[in-house]
């Protein structure tokens, strides 16, 4: 009976690993129960010994570790502490495939509002795994709520067909399943493909939490004003001013009635003339935040419903002529308008019934400042980014991208094609500002630094190659180029970047290297394997090759990367086809078709066609055809379109590239 008591007790007896779990439960409940309270230092020890124990510890409703012990440490000022633990908690979840939305919003925030610009990487990949959170099914309410707020503050950036996609219903949250759309869409913007970090990325992130701290409202999923949307859109303005009420002087005694406690509405405006000359708003605070107003909107409510009618003409001409004052020398949109005021204030005495010719003019005035308003929407750009040249020079690039299919790997091989005028490589007064700066004159030497990279769908590294090209102001060379680069996925992305240093040549073919000051990228993005299955027809893509450029050799074939070409061009393009199939003769039977295209009248018209057919002993073929381009009747873009045919399979597959067809 005795045995049987002290067996009974050992199987009651909670295992270690599961007193060791209900110890670390009781720590956290402490420590987070301490830290809702304010008790930030007396909750921290009891956290971290949670934290130490296990850094990806998460309750049942969400919360990690690492938030709370973060949060208790950042209020007890000990920011650097909380920063490790948000980064340390953040990789720990994400090696067990978790994730704390809070953790990382805590995270980003504070390297961005203290400007840790070491952590800004990581606060980058913090970022994106936060939206790709978007697609958990499990997160909390308030988790969902910052996850939201982040896409929220990220929407208005997207192109339209996304962003609905996102957001199909503005009153709604985002959609769940966005997640991975959205990071993508980031992961394709990085500017500077030869850094470890997204320049852009991190530029939206420092507008945002600027944007939060200083135009926040609780009105908006974004808890953002307008003037914060803004902000994030195009960054910092040029300059910016307030409208003021001022004392002009005009029909005081009338004006007595309406001075007691008679402000114009709060407002800001921004100008973006660094953007546009004529890039401006004007934001007005209107039930209770700022948003995107006309300068009508400045005047009083109280002015414009007044029972005092035989004054209020008087006060509204003088709060137009105080308002459109002001603003006709911010911006010469207002000037039109100061003047009309102007002449009405001179021309009004005697009118019969003066308000009611006030009052229609307010109308006149407002449709003029929707104008205004509209005329600012057509050339204020979607986004605005100053991340990409970080102060130095862009550098004019034309490249062409051509596929090809290694027929031994199966796999497909990318050769892209650049080329650059010679004198758009010297420093403009940017770069010779650059060079001053940096104690270095002109040699007229410069290398180019090429960085070339294919990336998978996703936007993970493919293949990555470097070459560097030395050139000199004095050789007027065209210089043509050619980087390959292998093509691994189904679905692969193509960049390119150039960085233009200066160099002091010390003799023997060395030289010293000085400061970069000019920066150049191409990008195309989304580009398909060519298809290694031998019962499939297939083809690369047109190369446009140029004849006869050097004299001594006219038969030589020069690769021509330039949008631009001129009719007396001798434009020919190579291309190559693949997997032709044999007839009964054992040999190859194809045409090749190829069309000169322009639009007319909004459809295509076929300016010029011919036909030829082939015979090969082989299934793959290395063709080249030659473009007439003197039978084109007019200038303007034009397309080739080359076609195909095996005559055997019945298979056809086409190519097209585009040209500017100038005089």
């Amino acid at each position: 009976m005795g045995w049987s008591l002290v067996l009974i007790g050992l199987l009651m007896l909670p295992s270690p690993t599961q007193a060791q779990t209900d110890s670390l439960e009781a720590l956290y409940v402490q420590g987070t129960s301490l830290a809702r309270k304010g008790r930030y230092q007396q909750a921290v020890p009891l956290l971290y010994r949670v934290f130490r124990q296990d850094p990806a510890y998460v309750d049942d409703q969400g919360y990690s570790v690492a938030y709370w012990l973060g949060l208790a440490l950042k209020k007890a000022d000990r920011e650097d502490e909380a920063l490790a633990v948000w980064s340390q908690g953040l990789s720990a979840l994400h090696r067990s495939n978790r994730f704390d939305p809070l953790a990382a919003d805590a995270y980003i925030h504070t390297v961005f509002e203290e400007d840790y610009e070491t952590q800004y990487l990581r606060a980058s990949w913090a970022y994106l795994e936060l939206l790709r959170s978007l697609d958990t099914p499990t997160l909390n309410a308030e988790a969902r709520k910052v996850v939201d707020r982040h896409v929220a503050q990220m929407e208005f950036l997207l192109p339209p067909s996304l962003r609905d996609q996102v957001r199909p219903d503005r009153r709604k949250p985002a959609v769940s399943g966005m997640g991975e759309k959205l990071v993508v869409w980031w992961q394709a913007q990085d500017p500077v493909i030869s850094t470890p970090q997204n320049e852009r990325l991190i530029e939206h992130l420092q507008r945002v939490i600027y944007a939060e701290k200083h135009y926040a409202t609780n009105r908006r999923r974004s808890r953002l004003d307008d003037r914060g949307i803004v902000y994030v859109r195009l960054g910092p303005p040029k300059f910016t001013s307030k409208i003021h009420m001022q004392d002009r002087g005009i029909n005081k005694s009338t004006m007595s009635p309406y001075r007691s406690g008679l402000d114009l509405n709060p407002n800001e405006f921004w100008s973006y003339r660094h953007i546009d000359p004529l890039l401006y708003y004007l934001f007005v605070e209107k039930d209770g935040y700022y948003q995107i107003g006309l300068p009508s909107d400045l005047v009083p409510q109280s002015l414009l419903h007044s029972s005092y009618f035989q004054y209020r003409w008087a006060a509204l001409l003088e709060t137009w002529q105080i308002i459109y004052g002001q603003l006709a020398l911010l911006h010469p949109d207002f000037v039109k308008q100061s003047i009309e005021v102007d002449n009405m204030i001179t021309g009004i005495t005697g009118r019969a019934n003066p308000d009611n010719f006030v009052m229609m003019r307010r109308m006149h005035f407002k449709r003029q400042e929707q104008i205004s308003a509209a005329q600012r929407d057509r050339i204020a750009p979607a986004v605005f980014s100053a991340a990409a040249y970080d102060n130095v020079e862009n550098m004019p690039v034309e490249a062409r991208v051509a596929r090809f299919l290694d027929q031994t790997t199966g796999k497909t091989r990318i050769e892209v094609f650049w080329g650059h005028n010679p004198v758009a490589v010297s420093p403009g007064s940017q770069g010779r500002r650059i060079l001053r700066e940096q104690g270095y004159a002109d040699s007229g030497h410069y290398l180019i630094d090429l960085y070339a990279m294919t990336r998978t769908a996703d936007y993970q590294l493919g293949d990555f190659q470097r070459q560097r090209y030395t050139l000199s102001s004095t050789d007027p060379t065209l210089s043509i180029q050619t980087v390959t680069l292998q093509g691994a996925a189904p679905i692969f992305h193509v960049a390119l970047q150039w960085d233009v240093y200066a160099t002091e040549p010390l003799g023997d073919g060395q030289y010293q290297l000085g400061p970069r000051f000019k920066m150049g990228t191409f990008r195309i993005d989304t580009l398909q394997a060519l298809s290694a299955d031998p019962a499939q027809l297939e083809m690369s893509d047109l190369v446009p090759v140029l004849r006869g450029v050097f004299p001594e050799n006219p038969d030589s074939l020069v690769r021509y990367p330039f949008l631009a070409i001129t009719s007396e061009t001798k434009l020919g393009l190579r291309f190559e086809v693949y997997h032709l199939q044999f007839g009964p003769d054992d040999r190859t039977h194809y045409t090749v078709e190829y069309a000169v295209i322009r639009e007319k009248g909004g459809r295509d018209e076929t300016v010029v066609a011919a036909r030829t057919e082939y015979t090969g002993q082989s299934r793959t073929a290395q063709e080249y055809i030659e473009v007439d381009l003197q039978q084109i009747p007019e200038r303007g873009h034009i397309r080739v379109r080359v076609t195909v045919t095996d005559q055997q399979s019945g298979q056809q597959v086409a190519r097209e590239i585009s040209f500017n067809l100038i005089s």
